[in-house]
């Protein structure tokens, strides 16, 4: 089975498309309440996602006003923690749920799994990719 309603169009071009074609069994469906946290910043990534429906936050914590503030937004189809999950770094921001809203976890071992089947040249393009984005965010913030 395929996984549906999923839009492919949002992902990074850097994340194989042929991810979302794969078994059902890979995606573990969450439904999650309004304002529910999903990730923290600074946490430990074992798993990336997939926003199947509604609208989710991505938050940051300003060390100067003490208070997290809103740096973007995901949106059904857009895939979100890729970047810790890609360089086993923690967590650089904080995602919760604006609305009710569903999700596909996809756990590290399963992702690994087909992953590593990948060209070597596309793996080491995905972990340059990750740092780049990872650097530029450190800069935005400043």
């Amino acid at each position: 089975a395929l996984v549906t309603g999923v839009q492919t169009c949002a992902l990074p071009i850097c994340f194989p498309v042929t991810i979302l074609r794969m078994n059902i069994k890979m995606y573990i469906p969450v439904t999650v309440k309004a304002r529910e946290v999903i990730m923290k910043e600074g946490d430990a990534a074992d798993c990336l996602y997939i926003l199947k429906s509604g609208e989710l936050e991505i938050l940051s914590y300003d060390k100067e006003t003490k208070t997290h503030q809103v740096i973007g937004h995901v949106e059904p189809g857009e895939l979100f923690g890729e970047m810790s999950f890609l360089d086993n770094l923690p967590r650089s921001a904080t995602v919760r749920a604006i609305n009710e809203s569903v999700i596909y976890m996809i756990n590290r071992n399963e992702f690994e799994k087909i992953f590593n089947e990948q060209d070597p040249l596309m793996q080491s393009l995905v972990q340059v990719l990750s740092e780049r984005l990872r650097e530029a965010n450190k800069r935005f913030r400043l």
